[in-house]
């Protein structure tokens, strides 16, 4: 006999998304047990409300791509449910992270044990749209469709529009899943007409490629940043990054990954670009100044540079230019450090391989760093304050772990190649980041 109330159990089906939750999280509702078939895995997938029949606890659910149970079922999971509540059911799916995807999952109910006689298999079909994970309505431009934005769920970013879109999320949590190739003039992400970016953005050891800005105010993949880190990225562009300033700006800073940094990390990142500051302008009651670094552009308030390089060509004809940093104001850190960058005299107090200038002289420390361009000093007129920082002379040095004292070579960097497509177009044997190695 079938059993009747197993259709009313599955009509009342409703589907939610799981968002970025770990395979091996467990994330089922105590007292079910999902075996999934064929050694499938994948660290997020759906979630399924749904409440057993009181005449058996067995079911197999089926995911099948499209709008039919048809063909090899993509995941196929046996599931034992004891309580006789509403549970959660949790499915791992590789649906499209930057799309919406169809899917059908067919639920199979199983005759219990003793009930041969009495009941027989039942299955029920239902198709669902994968929506925005993000609160977004469906089609917007750049939609998240895994995680929630949390550090326990980070939003996954895999595309130029999902990249954008962290304009609308700007304290939210994000990983990179691939490396991103842009086009057009880019807006940066955080400042101007929009709040600072105060997330955490984890590139997983992907890069964004051929970056092209002109813009004032703080300009760099990231315009501004506030209690915000940004890790484990890459920038590679042999585009412009440009700042442009009007009368009444007071500070313009350019940066390729960080135009402005405030109370904010920056670790295991490299940039090889070409930045360009526009020159200095004063004015009758109020100045401006501009400041442009490799890697970011401004930084202050406690800000760490952490375990990062920068190659490239550095144009800042008449303020604040670095190998690194342009400008720190009000303190902030260099370390583990180094920058292979074409960095022009400009102001005479506000050039250097690694720091531009310190705005408070002594405020910046700036430990095991180094730089290999034609600027004598690591901070422009002496103004940090140096622990084991040198100049290096010659492209051979980049290729001894002897020349990178205190750095750990065995779990954050290696001896790799670069080539560095803007400053002198070599390509030197030098520190590369590991976490760059997929």
């Amino acid at each position: 006999m079938k059993v009747k109330s197993l259709g009313k159990v599955f009509a009342a089906l409703a589907f939610s998304l799981t968002l970025a939750l770990p395979a091996n999280a467990a994330p089922s509702s105590p007292g079910v047990t999902v075996a999934v078939q064929d050694g499938y895995s994948c660290d997020y997938g759906v979630d399924i409300p749904f409440t057993r029949s009181a005449r058996t606890q067995d079911y197999t659910f089926a995911l099948y791509a499209g709008s039919t149970a048809a063909g090899t079922p993509t995941v196929k999971a046996e599931v034992t449910i004891t309580p006789t509540a509403q549970v959660n059911i949790h499915l791992p799916l590789r649906h499209d992270a930057a799309a919406s995807s169809t899917w059908t999952l067919r639920v199979t109910a199983h005759v219990a044990p003793g009930r041969e006689a009495f009941d027989r298999e039942a299955s029920i079909d239902k198709t669902f749209t994968t929506p925005p994970s993000c609160g977004c309505a469906a089609g917007t431009a750049g939609a998240y469709y895994v995680g929630t934005g949390t550090a326990a769920s980070p939003f996954r970013v895999a595309t130029p529009a999902q990249l954008a879109h962290v304009n609308n999320h700007l304290t939210a949590s994000f990983i990179q899943t691939q490396d991103i190739r842009l086009s057009g003039n880019w807006t940066p992400l955080g400042g101007g007409s929009y709040n600072k970016f105060t997330g955490v953005y984890d590139g997983k050891g992907y890069v964004v490629h051929d970056l092209q800005i002109n813009c004032r105010l703080p300009c760099g993949l990231f315009g501004s940043i506030y209690g915000a880190t940004v890790q484990n990225l890459g920038l590679e562009s042999s585009k412009t990054i440009q700042g442009i300033y009007t009368g009444s700006d007071n500070l313009v800073a350019v940066g390729a990954l960080v135009g402005s940094a405030d109370r904010s990390t920056i670790r295991y990142c490299y940039v090889n670009a070409k930045v360009t500051g526009p020159p200095g302008y004063t004015g009758s009651t109020s100045g401006t100044i501009s400041t442009a670094g490799m890697m970011v552009g401004n930084a202050e308030n406690g800000t760490l540079v952490s375990n990062c390089y920068a190659y490239g060509q550095l144009t800042n004809s008449n303020w604040h230019g670095g190998g690194l940093v342009g400008r720190s104001n009000t303190g902030m850190t260099i370390e583990n450090c180094y920058a292979v960058t074409g960095v022009p005299n400009g102001h005479p107090q506000g050039t250097g391989g690694l720091l531009g200038y310190s705005a408070v002289p002594g405020s910046t420390p700036i430990r095991c760093s180094y730089w290999l361009n034609g600027q004598a000093l690591a901070a422009g007129n002496n103004s940090a304050s140096l622990t084991s920082v040198s100049r290096l002379t010659a492209g051979s040095q980049l290729a001894s772990q002897g020349t990178f004292s205190g750095w750990d070579f065995s779990n954050v960097w290696t001896i790799g190649s670069v080539r560095d497509i803007n400053y002198t177009g070599s390509t030197y044997t030098a520190p590369v980041l590991r976490v760059f190695n997929h």
